[in-house]
């Protein structure tokens, strides 16, 4: 059963096309992956499903209704819940309070603090999700303010869980928890889209992958049908070959040395490198991990 359908898409910003009559389809309980490069209409597409855009033309249905959706909220009553890559909960409050904002359970404006902490502890019960309810979510790594923003959107009873980047800056432990609860949820009969330019994770985890490039569709296919060669070339229009051509150079002589480098003032500790003349020397680590003190 298809819960989403959106058909032949367009959307239109002055002087640009974002979507240029773009086919998507979701089917109930499986996880779609949704690929292009920066600037292929990702975004804009998963903004037209939320309600934050509304298209130019074309036509949506969900659970096979016609609808254009006008706002968010209207989106969140037919189900959608949309996760995007920069949070959007307030830090002060607790994940438990993030969960309910706006809709804490009361009577006579007096709220049922035993009912929501009961509301909660189900539903993190129901979908098998840990996270630690009574502290500010501003000190939560952000893999767990994920996850609470996967529980907000669950508590409104969403159909469809639309996550945007949700991998760009957790670990490859709160990844391979992430995708288990993933799983869980598919298994419950939710349907997702995932949002990735991790390849390697759109592989391990899609039943399907779409395709979009320029704003243009490339087609929808079962992951099966892909290799990480041919769904680059879908990207691009680019051979893999042509996109990292190999180059023979042999860098010898030095003109940077870091040795055991420490600054207890930015949390740095044994830094040690070197750069040869010619060479592109890349850092790379998660976010915090003191690549911006070190440059």
């Amino acid at each position: 059963m298809k819960i989403v359908e959106m058909i032949s898409i367009r959307k239109e910003f002055p002087g640009v096309v974002a979507l240029d009559n773009i086919d998507f389809a979701l089917e109930e309980g499986e996880i779609h992956g949704l690929v292009g490069e920066n600037g292929a209409g990702k975004s804009t597409l998963i903004n037209v499903l939320a309600g934050v855009f509304q298209q130019s033309s074309g036509e949506m249905r969900i659970f096979g209704e016609p609808v254009r959706l006008s706002s968010p909220s209207d989106a969140l009553r037919r189900g959608i819940g949309v996760v995007y890559q920069d949070t959007v909960l307030d830090p002060y409050f607790t994940s438990e309070e993030n969960i309910w904002l706006g809709r804490e359970p009361s009577k006579l404006s007096v709220l049922k603090g035993k009912k929501t902490r009961s509301d909660t502890k189900e539903l993190c019960e129901e979908f098998g999700i840990e996270v630690p309810l009574r502290v500010p979510v501003g000190t939560l790594s952000v893999a767990k303010q994920k996850m609470v923003e996967i529980l907000r959107a669950l508590s409104m009873n969403s159909k469809v869980l639309v996550l945007d980047e949700p991998t760009a800056s957790i670990t490859q432990s709160d990844t391979d928890n992430l995708f288990k609860i993933l799983r869980n949820l598919k298994e419950a009969g939710l349907s997702v889209i995932f949002v990735s330019h991790h390849l390697d994770e759109v592989f391990n985890l899609c039943d399907r992958i779409t395709v979009l490039r320029n704003g243009h569709y490339e087609g929808t296919y079962a992951s099966s049908e892909l290799s990480t060669r041919s769904l680059i070339k879908l990207m691009t229009h680019r051979d893999l070959t042509d996109q990292y051509p190999k180059q023979e150079y042999k860098a010898e002589e030095e003109v940077l040395r870091v040795s055991n480098l420490n600054s207890v003032k930015l949390g740095l500790k044994d830094i040690s490198f070197e750069v040869k003349k010619g060479e592109i020397v890349g850092f790379f680590g998660m976010v915090g991990s003191g690549r911006t003190e070190l440059m």
